[in-house]
């Protein structure tokens, strides 16, 4: 090793070759490396798809990251089927604003078109809304499978559960995404829109809250309370309803719902209205209804034979339902048997079975046939049963995939405006389709429970014709 050092030293030409020689071998093995790093980073921070013989080298570069880095992974699981990829979620701050309310009804975003089309699907894969977002993701794959997605790629990405986690969502996505499903939760809607007005591209979201009518490249597809209410009011003013006693939220929510019994008595289909309100908050515990209840009880036995032909309209559901039933059953008031409850419920709450205070609740859903269909597929597939929310998301791709066209070049094609079908589409949740203020309108049956029982008393018109 010596003598061979000496002689480098003695030869300064065979020196400078040798030395020149090892810079030029470690650049090029670190440039190799880099490479490697950064088409790992893209196809994370974009959501390439990563096909199926890519799955098991991207899967390797992953793992070996993680030991590198000596800490726990923030990717979540990548699906091995080749269609969806999980993006991860950064760990910085949004820089988030809130969308000014501008009336941009009737834009959806612009036409796109390609050979392939990218769908962001922003689903809660992490925190507190893990589950329900893990089997949304599932009945997407379980549309994309059944349908045939095709060159149609759903690539769904962690939004978590902050409008913080969901600005991370949108920066993995990268620009090169074609339409955005989700999110779910409202307080992540007005990143969501500014992003999808910024990019010009349709938003189909979960949400069903009227704040968000006429934003621009927003399509509604949850189900609003105050449809469910109109059906169920309209049901029972036919049925024989005259007067309506209502506690409602001190909120929009409330304030739709008396615009909404206003309108009623306006029309002569009921002859007056009682609300009371309430200051609602986020947990049902630090919610008291008792001062409410009370109050409506008193107005209600102000009127003579304030029982007959009466509604109580409670628009709450869940553990807002429940609690505000124990109210109601302290009274010990024989003539609330009497009264029939209409409430804000549906199929997966359990809140209308704590109404024993009085006779067979009714409340407004969709049908049971096509969600009881999707719940057996989906439990066949995937081995557990879907949460309510995963019928939606099953709609939200078929709803693209019915809308999606080739054109002469055999591109495909995606109008928003088509989704503005006047006659509706038909999906797992029922007949519905989107006003251009891009709110939904479903067609929905009426249901009382009866022993524990649910029972269709009117089924939903079959079309919006």
């Amino acid at each position: 090793m010596i003598f061979y050092f000496v002689q480098l030293l003695i030869d300064k030409q065979l020196f400078m070759k040798k030395f020149l020689s090892c810079i030029l071998m470690i650049g090029i093995m670190s440039f190799n490396a880099a490479c490697d790093k950064i088409n790992l980073s893209d196809n994370k921070k974009t959501g390439t798809a990563i096909r199926k013989n890519q799955h098991k080298s991207a899967v390797r570069h992953a793992q070996n990251a993680r030991v590198a880095k000596k800490k726990s992974s923030q990717y979540a699981q990548i699906k091995p089927d080749g269609n969806i990829v999980i993006s991860p979620a950064k760990d910085i701050k949004s820089q988030a604003t809130v969308t000014p309310k501008t009336d941009l009804s009737g834009h959806f975003g612009s036409i796109r078109r390609g050979r392939e089309l990218n769908i962001a699907v922003l689903l809660p894969l992490s925190g507190q809304y893990a589950r329900m977002g893990q089997s949304m993701l599932d009945a997407v794959q379980l549309a994309s499978a059944e349908l045939g997605s095709g060159k149609i790629n759903m690539l769904a990405v962690d939004a978590g559960s902050t409008p913080e986690s969901a600005a991370n969502a949108l920066l993995n996505i990268g620009n090169n995404i074609d339409a955005i499903i989700g999110p779910i939760l409202k307080e992540q809607m007005e990143i969501v829109n500014r992003h999808s007005r910024a990019k010009d591209i349709a938003n189909i979201a979960f949400i069903n809250d009227r704040d968000f009518i006429n934003l621009g490249n927003l399509l509604m597809l949850g189900m609003p309370i105050e449809q469910q209410m109109g059906r169920v009011i309209s049901y029972a003013a036919q049925k024989g309803a005259k007067n309506i006693f209502t506690i409602i939220p001190n909120n929009s929510l409330g304030e739709s719902i008396e615009a909404l019994l206003l309108d009623y008595k306006n029309s002569n289909e009921i002859k007056d209205f009682i609300t009371v309100k309430y200051n609602e908050t986020k947990s049902v515990s630090n919610t008291d209804f008792t001062q409410a209840v009370q109050e409506l009880k008193s107005k209600m036995s102000a009127l003579p034979n304030y029982f007959e032909d009466a509604i109580i309209l409670l628009p709450q559901s869940g553990n807002f339902l429940r609690k505000i039933s124990q109210n109601f059953e302290m009274l010990r008031d024989p003539n609330l048997k009497k009264i029939k409850v209409i409430c804000g419920s549906q199929f997966h709450d359990s809140g209308p079975y704590s109404i024993t205070w009085s006779n067979d609740p009714w409340f407004a859903d969709v049908g049971l046939a096509a969600r009881a269909d999707f719940a057996a597929r989906f439990r066949a597939t995937n081995k557990y049963d879907s949460h309510h929310m995963a019928s939606l998301a099953y709609d939200a791709v078929a709803l693209i995939l019915a809308v999606v066209e080739h054109d002469n070049n055999n591109l495909l094609v995606f109008n928003p405006k088509t989704l503005l079908n006047k006659a509706g589409f038909e999906g797992i949740n029922g007949v519905f389709r989107f006003a251009k203020d891009g709110s939904g309108e479903r067609l929905l049956s009426i249901f009382k429970i009866d022993s524990n029982q649910v029972i269709e008393i009117d089924p939903a018109l079959t079309s919006f014709e």
